[in-house]
């Protein structure tokens, strides 16, 4: 279930008039962000959004994670998580084919400690143990979001302070953006006025090369091997938000 918090800076002006920037939505690359930002971008509610230095461009050591009390003091922070095998898998196929910076395969990109499971783990912990200097704060699980998108919807609406809509608009908004739809549109070009490369590929008959890619609650089970898998599950049987949030539930696998 997603968590809302409120606890006991800073982005630069923002240019676009629309965006309110008190309110960040954090979270590690492939973890659902554009899903959910072409939806809440369709319901007028623009956010800022930031992956706070953790972007697989940047290279960093999943040691130089943070610290993130800059990005989250006096803000209003949604942090938004997804299970971190699906994150890392989502990742590698990103690195490789999108933005080709990794040549690897997917094993090697799991252990890699500059793109891999041990970044996606330190920077969520970070983020989570953060929450404490956000002047209000709601966490969400990707999985969640896919499972009950209309009331998650509502739920994020309530925490903006924004108009509640009906569920025919929002149900509208969910049927648009469902993930084959994203796929379709994306390939097509729809959404490259409003985002360019953000939501666009060079190649867009290579499935795996598009910015909507899958969105698969649980694909990881897909492409990773038993090592793989094994590797995953140990470290994330020693990290708190991993048991906080529920996702060792789906260690059964394991």
């Amino acid at each position: 279930m997603p968590t809302e918090q409120t606890s006991p800076t800073t982005i630069p002006a923002c240019v676009d008039p629309r965006i309110q920037p008190g309110i960040r939505v954090v979270s590690f690359p492939k973890s659902g962000r554009t899903w959910l930002r072409v939806m809440l971008d369709d319901l007028q509610i623009r956010l800022v959004y930031t992956h706070a230095d953790s972007g697989h461009l940047k290279r960093h050591h999943f040691s130089e994670c943070g610290p993130l009390e800059e990005v989250f003091t006096g803000h209003q922070i949604i942090l938004l998580i997804r299970d971190p095998r699906d994150v890392t898998v989502s990742g590698y196929f990103h690195s490789k084919k999108r933005i080709k910076i990794f040549d690897g395969n997917l094993s090697d990109f799991i252990r890699n400690e500059r793109h891999g499971i041990s970044k996606v783990l330190a920077f969520n912990e970070l983020a989570v143990r953060s929450l404490c200097y956000a002047s209000r704060y709601l966490v969400l699980r990707y999985e969640d979001l896919r499972a009950r998108p209309i009331n998650l919807l509502n739920q994020i609406m309530r925490f903006v302070g924004f108009p509640l809509c009906t569920k025919q608009t929002i149900n509208k908004i969910v049927e648009r953006y469902a993930f084959e739809n994203m796929q379709r549109l994306e390939q097509k070009g729809y959404f490259r006025d409003e985002y360019g490369f953000l939501l666009g590929s060079k190649t867009p008959q290579d499935l795996d090369s598009l910015k909507v890619r899958r969105g698969k609650v649980g694909g990881y089970r897909d492409d990773m091997n038993e090592l793989d898998l094994q590797y995953c599950n140990q470290l994330m049987a020693v990290s708190d938000y991993v048991q906080q949030f529920n996702y060792l539930e789906s260690n059964k696998d394991a």
